[in-house]
């Protein structure tokens, strides 16, 4: 029973101490539900309740704030935070105006599923660790700019001008700064060395 306690006041604490992030999270998803053209009137089916929980993933991870606070919780307590964050966003005041209670209650549902959403969270993450890990031409748990640009001019020949110009894009895009750190337990083997 104290496990669960912890674990609802991680997510609770995570809320309340990202409250300016998740606003703005808030904002951006009721936009992009405004997007993919889905109204009140529309009933909800299983891929568009996973399109809308896949863009609030995507936005989530797309706010910088949100994201590097994201990354401090510990694994086993991530996806409830996942959840509680996509939970108090669809039951903001910017997506009820967007969606019905009744479409809200769908998408809430399936989030309630936990073993979907570990699934959806786990695969999300293997597949941005599996492009991480292959252009990590060095194999220490940290892609570069130089890396990236690297593999960009061997797999696109016709166009190596490109190169800088994906590689600042992709680390722009995924965390402001010249490298992106994926595995630690590598770099601490390159340590020991």
């Amino acid at each position: 029973m104290l496990q669960i306690y912890n674990y609802n006041m991680t997510s609770e604490s995570f809320v309340e101490n990202n409250k300016d992030s998740i606003l703005e999270l808030n904002k951006k998803v009721s936009q992009l539900i405004t997007d993919l053209n889905i109204n009140v009137s529309d009933n909800l089916t299983l891929a568009k309740s996973l399109k809308i929980v896949g863009e609030i993933n995507k936005a989530i991870r797309s706010i910088k704030s949100l994201s590097d606070s994201l990354q401090k919780i510990e694994g086993g307590e991530k996806a409830g935070v996942i959840l509680a964050v996509t939970l108090h966003t669809l039951n903001s005041e910017e997506v009820k105006a967007v969606l019905s209670e009744e479409q809200r209650k769908y998408i809430e549902d399936f989030c309630q599923d936990t073993e979907t959403v570990e699934t959806i969270i786990n695969l999300v993450d293997w597949v941005s660790d599996s492009a991480l890990e292959q252009l990590d031409s060095n194999n220490d748990g940290v892609v570069t700019k130089k890396e990236i640009e690297e593999n960009c001019r061997k797999t696109c020949k016709c166009c190596p001008g490109i190169a800088s110009c994906w590689s600042a894009f992709l680390l722009c895009i995924c965390c402001s700064s010249k490298s992106i750190k994926y595995d630690e337990s590598k770099q601490q083997e390159m340590n020991q060395v």
